[in-house]
């Protein structure tokens, strides 16, 4: 009789092995690195409500996370703020921004209005 045996394909090198799992550690590395990089840290930040929403519903968000107004975004829902509470990512998410980003570049170029 013959007997059929069932054979999966084996990798032929480690590398073939290794590869899904590099991809993903790599990939979650660079998750990392990039969540590090924006953590808002400053106290220059760029502050977003979401994009149906008006200039003054943002200057509302802005007003209760207690920041202040350094200059307009690109959009109206968008705009660069200052404050130097070390919470106040924290406290303009909570109080209904869409993203606050850390603005290093108008931390050099500009001072608090």
């Amino acid at each position: 009789m013959h007997s059929m045996t069932n054979r999966t394909a084996m990798p032929e090198t480690c590398s073939e092995l290794h590869a899904p799992t590099v991809v993903v550690l790599l990939l979650l590395t660079l998750s990392i690195l990039t969540a590090i990089a924006l953590w808002p840290r400053g106290p220059f930040y760029i502050l977003a409500v979401g994009p149906g929403l008006t200039q003054i519903e943002l200057f509302d968000v802005l007003e209760r996370a207690g920041g202040r107004f350094v200059a307009e975004g690109p959009t109206r829902w968008t705009a660069f703020v200052y404050s130097d509470a070390s919470d106040f990512a924290a406290r303009a998410r909570v109080s209904g921004a869409f993203f606050t980003l850390q603005s290093p570049i108008l931390s050099i170029c500009r001072e608090p209005s």
